[in-house]
């Protein structure tokens, strides 16, 4: 490119100008190919994947004494799944393996479900069962699952009906992923208790489902969280910066987050009723139970406007392929009896 000469600075400096937009306009464009280039590489099986699993049903006797920390036993465990360098040189190109965990509400049935890939499968009924010995695993398909005639289809659950409306939503932290919801140990009541009393509540022709698929998370967020309680605690030491926002209980509680594995998250509700009102009421009391979780954190509803893409997302149990407003980090601190 020829400059002009620098007796005329106007015309130098638009065209000085013009040069850097067009450099930050191709710069900024392969940034955004390259990325959608690596989502589409590390995603480009994912229909594959999602066939090559398989669905469990899991059932635990009510009279069981299993302590409520058994849970977050298994959920560390399960943080082994993870894919690394060390594990696979070629993990960089490959999207994390992931399960879905879900509960089932129909007329007077409720029903506890892992999606496992099957080649986890294994690993993933040791990790239930070295936490709950005596839970019962078995495909959906087996007879001995005592499935109602019609509430499976193929080797799926079926919550919908010839006429039925369908309504849906999926959550996300309302703050950053390091600040902490509140944990198992902290509420007064069964969390899960909270929840299944509202899935109870489906009528005829109804059916609703609760969505909660994990994959292990990188470290970014942990460094997210210690940034932020370094930043905090220099500001606080300094009288002129010290805004007083974050109490010691905030940062203890960041702390505990952070010194835990934690999983990418993504929550969704479906429900299928006679009316779309119907299924809407009751989408939103299943959200309204998440509110019990409330501390530094909070739950609140993504924006979903494709109503295809997200019941294909729910049908094939897809994680999604963005962090943007998509999913969340919880630990599993955070993951309670009910996931």
């Amino acid at each position: 490119m020829q400059f002009p000469s620098i007796d005329n600075p106007a015309t130098l400096l638009l065209t000085l100008f013009i040069t850097a937009v067009v450099v930050v306009a191709v710069i900024g464009f392969g940034m955004v190919f390259f990325y959608f280039l690596m989502m589409w590489i590390r995603h480009r099986k994912r229909e594959v994947e999602a066939l090559n699993s398989t669905l469990l049903q899991v059932t635990v006797p009510r009279d069981n004494e299993i302590k409520i920390d058994a849970a977050e036993q298994m959920f560390s465990a399960l943080y082994a799944i993870r894919k690394t360098y060390d594990k696979d040189r070629l993990a960089f190109f490959k999207s994390q393996p992931h399960l879905s965990f879900e509960i089932v509400g129909l007329p007077g049935d409720i029903r506890f479900y892992v999606n496992v890939p099957n080649k986890l499968r294994d690993l993933v009924e040791k990790q239930i069962n070295g936490s709950y010995p005596d839970a019962e695993i078995i495909p959906v398909t087996d007879p001995a699952a005592k499935q109602r005639a019609g509430t499976v289809l193929g080797t799926e659950y079926n919550i919908f009906s010839k006429e039925g409306k369908v309504a849906f939503v999926s959550l996300r932290l309302k703050g950053a992923n390091h600040m902490p919801i509140k944990a198992y140990k902290d509420l007064p009541v069964d969390s899960l208790s909270s929840i299944t009393s509202v899935l109870a509540k489906m009528g005829e022709g109804e059916g609703a489902a609760l969505q909660i698929i994990i994959s292990p998370a990188s470290a970014k967020w942990k460094k997210e969280g210690r940034s932020f309680i370094g930043h905090t605690k220099k500001n606080e030491a300094n009288p002129e910066k010290a805004s007083y926002k974050s109490d010691a209980r905030e940062l203890e509680a960041i702390e505990g987050k952070i010194q835990k594995p934690g999983f990418d998250t993504t929550v969704r509700i479906v429900v299928s009723a006679k009316t779309y009102e119907a299924a809407k009421s009751h989408v939103d009391n299943i959200k309204g139970s998440f509110s019990q979780f409330t501390l530094h954190n909070s739950f609140t509803k993504n924006k979903n406007y494709f109503k295809g893409w997200f019941m294909n997302d729910f049908i094939y149990r897809y994680f999604p392929m963005t962090h943007l407003f998509l999913f969340l980090i919880l630990n599993t601190n955070s993951q309670h009896p009910e996931c």
